[in-house]
């Protein structure tokens, strides 16, 4: 047998998650309720951080984030990859406490019209 199971609860554990749907279907509002989700229910400290490659970050501050919790968004807009390994290293340095990338579709083209 080339896989041996082992007891899980000693490491730390990561969410991540995409979102599938068409414009408009409401990808960024339920990953922003996930996202309050997740800090209320493991009572993470920190903000919620949000890379938007598009226009829903100020949707959702205004309309979830703020009223929620009183703090705005920590982001950055931006569809490179670079600056999306940044705001993830910016993320860990601030202790923000969960981070939403939206979406990830444009940091994917600009990868493939610079490399491929």
């Amino acid at each position: 047998m080339g896989i041996q199971l082992k007891e899980f609860g000693k490491g730390v554990g990561h969410f991540k998650g995409g979102l599938y749907g068409n414009a408009g279907s409401g990808k960024t509002f339920t990953a922003t309720v996930f996202a309050l989700g997740i800090k209320k229910y493991l009572k993470l400290p920190g903000r919620i951080g949000f890379f938007d490659t598009e226009t829903g970050g100020e949707f959702v501050n205004k309309r979830l984030v703020l009223p929620q919790t009183g703090e705005n968004i920590l982001g950055a807009t931006s569809r490179t990859l670079s600056d999306a390994i940044e705001f993830i290293a910016e993320c860990e340095k601030q202790k923000v406490a969960v981070a939403i990338v939206d979406s990830t579709t444009h940091i994917w083209e600009e990868v493939q019209k610079s490399f491929l």
